[in-house]
């Protein structure tokens, strides 16, 4: 298949015809480390923002000795006991992101005296830029921005300046306001301007901008033809920045360049002096060759998977969803929850949700998923280099906290390898044990998505070693069952501390286990690890069940309130169950599935029609695993229901919280079909409906700019694509599945998405017909297959000779390095399809699809 990407990507351009007015309702631009969020309230604006810039003060707290923390499970102790044993003290600080700046571009007079300009911004795939355009009489300036990955700036490009308003028009830099740390040092020299500013506890950070007059200016001819001679504004490429009051301005005439840089105390000694390097660099480089590299990146990047999907917008979500994770995703520490894409809001002190930190039951773990089915895993090396620089001190955390080597994770982390210690917010979390193994589950797909024996050596066996060390050491042999026994453990985010066995722990740890083995052999290194952790497998606690289902783990009632889909983990993302599995363990699932999907209490009846999730990552598992077992009618109907109308915001991102946007008449009336039951809630029942009525972020409301004032978080976006691609491609449990859960009817396809076992697959499909199936082999090896064709003789051509296949249920091939193999039935389909040429099909502009409650989710705005 052939792409003429330029036109093809362009289509999907995210278009405000309607500028962004907050930043929680911009445009982003990222190069994995630098973040800006564009807008225009009145005037273009930038939020800066960078993968390492927090406040990392922590809250203090004592942890209990690891044998009084087992006494008091012994004796029933509760986690709010825990807690005040730990002596949490005060309310804070806690470490959380912080945004570095706001740099605002003013074109005439001041907002009071002069009409604002008509503000429209377009967002380009192509090339990773944000371009404004501003008109009104006799002023129509226009911008182009881009956060450069190779030169590591933010450069900005404003041209067509008026001549005749030129001597107005004025770049601030403002600090952002923050009551929990100190002013910032403002420096103003001519054409650079620098924000330095220092938290409690000696980190610092600085941003420089540097400007770059570049003479010309629109209505030139006209003023001097019309004004008299003293009275012609001049457009000089002199400038002289100055700090007034709490900001620093430079006025500017005529058009101009930006460069702005942020470099953190992490990453220099003497970030001030780095900054300005950075900024001073750019601009000897010029705009012009900064812009080819990074136009350069961003080609490189689009040419290595293609989907073909039925639906603009959905298709548009795709292209963009990654977009976004590569502009977020290059340089470790890869950021936290909210991605680049976070900011002040009125509180005195800027708090990010959740901090901004990493938090390791399954938020993290979704970000970098879908990087290795689109295939680019170079940029899930971001995200091991992160967690693998935290060995050294999560060892030391671990044998403190438990007395055992090898690595646990808290629930909650920072870039510096700290737990946040957010009281309560956590349940316990600094004895959760499952941030390791659920980690393991991007190592161990790092490794069996590329087979690179260097992303072994370096990232994954390090990593799986140490989380398999731990377990080893902390988990006991039941003499009586003969198998090992994980106890005293807890279950993410449920606060019950005397747990043991817990489901998603002991199915992420197998997964981590069997890589773990592998990898010791293939590097022929620990021998003697490689024994016991094969003993662990041989001997391996069962999953617990009760009432017919799998529970959270042992001691969890079978009917608690908070469960989410932990003991479905073992389907996805660990792929150990699926489609295929025995009759008696799909039932098992199925009956586990529908008891959580009946009493789960994140679910809201604040609703038009029916219920929803209050959050999107509920949506996601609870997707995953329908889609992993095949239930293709429950996919899609939760699909629909999910992401698209509760959660996706008119820029394109997600948020956490769902908003249904209907007449809240309609969501009242609707309370009266929450089922009439009772689930566990600690020591007492309580009714289905009071978690369910749907207040507290789950809500329904006729604001149709709702999600516009919501920040978005970042998980959801990776979702989005994780899931399309598994519609398309699923390679789990060794077996290749083409086109496994999309619509009836489909047309559509995809180039090079990436499959377990290092192969890349092309796949198109014309009204629910394959027309042809592609596998290229990056190492050598065997691959399993479906057949994806229910009828006729299947033909394959490998080094070009056409075989028949086997009238068989599945193929199963061995290959060579670099052996491609298609797969067709009928010829001329096969050869349509490969000699077609995909370019822009559909308009370019907001878009929007509606709902079967009424309701619409738009991507873009209309003016």
């Amino acid at each position: 298949m052939r792409v003429d990407w330029s036109s093809f990507l362009s289509q999907h351009d995210l278009v405000y015809e309607r500028t962004g007015k907050i930043w929680q309702d911009a445009l982003p631009l990222g190069n994995g480390t630098l973040g800006a969020l564009a807008y225009a309230p009145l005037h273009p604006e930038f939020l800066i923002n960078k993968n390492d810039v927090y406040d990392y003060r922590h809250g203090r707290k004592q942890d209990l000795p690891y044998d009084e923390y087992v006494e008091l499970v012994r004796k029933g102790g509760t986690v709010a006991e825990l807690s005040k044993l730990e002596t949490v003290t005060g309310a804070g600080p806690y470490p959380t992101t912080k945004s570095c700046g706001l740099l605002r571009i003013r074109f005439g007079t001041g907002d009071t005296w002069a009409g604002a300009h008509r503000i429209r911004q377009r967002l380009s795939l192509a090339d990773g830029a944000v371009r404004f355009t501003l008109d009104k009489h006799m002023t129509h300036p226009r911008i182009e921005s881009f956060v450069s990955r190779p030169d590591r700036v933010l450069a900005i490009r404003v041209t067509d300046v008026s001549h005749a308003e030129c001597f107005h028009n004025k770049i601030e830099l403002l600090p952002i306001s923050d009551a929990a740390i100190a002013p910032p040092r403002l420096r103003a020299g001519h054409d650079l301007m620098t924000l330095d500013r220092t938290m409690p506890g000696g980190f610092r950070f600085v941003l420089a901008v540097k400007i770059v007059p570049t003479g010309g200016a629109a209505w030139k001819a006209w003023v001097e033809k019309n004004f008299r001679p003293q009275y012609r504004p001049v457009a000089t490429k002199r400038v002289k920045a100055a700090v007034e009051w709490d900001r620093l301005v430079a006025p500017v005439g005529g058009d101009f360049d930006l460069y702005v840089a942020v470099v953190s105390s992490l990453e220099s000694s003497d970030p001030l002096a780095a900054a300005r390097k950075l900024v001073q660099a750019a601009a000897r480089k010029g705009y012009r060759r900064i812009f080819a590299g990074h136009r350069h990146w961003w080609t490189a990047f689009w040419r290595k998977s293609f989907v073909k999907l039925s639906d603009p917008m959905l298709e548009q979500l795709w292209y963009y969803s990654l977009y976004q994770l590569a502009s977020s995703y290059g340089e470790a520490p890869v950021p936290g929850l909210c991605g680049l894409w976070y900011g002040p809001d009125s509180s005195p002190v800027q708090m990010a949700p959740w901090c901004g930190t990493y938090t390791n039951d399954q938020n993290s773990e979704m970000v970098p998923m879908p990087l290795f089915s689109s295939n680019h895993p170079e940029l899930a090396e971001s995200f091991c280099e992160t967690f693998n620089r935290m060995i050294p001190a999560l060892k030391r955390y671990t044998r403190r906290l438990t007395g055992r080597d090898g690595i646990m994770l808290p629930l909650g982390l920072t870039p510096l390898a700290r737990d946040p210690v957010i009281p309560s917010a956590f349940f316990g979390g600094s004895r959760i044990q499952c941030g390791g193994p659920f980690h393991g589950v991007i190592y161990a797909w790092t490794y069996a998505f590329t087979r690179d024996p260097r992303a072994l050596r370096k990232y994954v066996y390090p990593f799986l070693r140490e989380v398999c060390v731990f377990f080893a050491e902390y988990m006991t042999l039941d003499h009586a069952t003969g198998r090992y026994r994980l106890w005293p453990s807890c279950v993410a985010e449920i606060p019950l501390l005397d747990v043991a066995n817990p489901t998603s722990t002991l199915a992420f740890l197998k997964l981590c286990l069997r890589q773990a083995i592998a990898g010791a052999r293939s590097l022929r290194v620990d021998a003697e690890w490689i024994a016991k952790w094969e003993d662990i497998l041989a001997r391996f606690p069962e999953y617990p069940q009760d009432h017919g289902i799998l529970l959270d783990g042992e001691g969890i009632p079978w009917n608690h309130h908070v469960n989410q889909y932990g003991a479905l983990y073992s389907v996805f993302p660990c792929g150990e169950f699926g489609a295929e599995s025995d009759g008696r363990t799909k039932r098992l699932v199925r009956d586990t599935y529908e008891s959580y999907a009946t009493r789960y209490c994140m679910r809201s009846y604040a609703d038009a029609n029916g219920s929803h999730f209050f959050n999107g990552w509920t949506w996601f598992f609870d997707n995953m695993i329908a889609l992993r077992m095949g239930w293709r009618k429950r996919v899609w109907e939760a699909f629909w229901n999910g992401p698209l109308r509760c959660h996706l915001k008119p820029n394109g991102l997600f948020t956490h919280n769902a908003f249904a946007i209907a007449d809240p008449a309609r969501s009242e009336a609707n309370l009266k079909r929450i089922p009439n039951v009772k689930i566990g809630d600690m020591d007492e029942m309580m009714p289905l409906s009071e978690p369910m009525h749907g207040n507290s972020g789950s809500e329904c409301t006729p604001n149709i700019e709702a999600k516009e004032t919501v920040c978005p978080i970042f998980e959801m976006s990776s979702n989005y694509v994780t899931f399309m691609n598994e519609t398309l491609l699923q390679s789990h449990r060794g077996l290749l599945r083409i086109f496994p859960c999309v619509p009836r009817g489909f047309t559509g396809g995809f180039d090079r998405l990436r499959a377990e076992g290092a192969f890349l697959v092309s796949a198109f499909m014309e009204r629910g017909l394959p027309a042809f199936v592609l596998v290229r082999s990056l190492r050598g090896g065997a691959f399993r297959m479906r057949n994806p064709w229910r009828h006729g003789t299947v033909f394959c051509v490998v080094n070009g000779q056409r075989t028949a296949m086997p009238n068989s249920r599945e193929f199963v091939i061995q290959t060579r390095r670099a052996q491609t193999f298609t797969f067709f039935t009928d010829a001329r389909a096969w050869k349509r399809a490969v000699s077609r040429t995909f370019r822009a099909e559909w308009p370019v502009g907001p878009r929007s699809m509606p709902m079967k409650d009424g309701s619409v989710a738009w991507v873009g705005k209309k003016g």
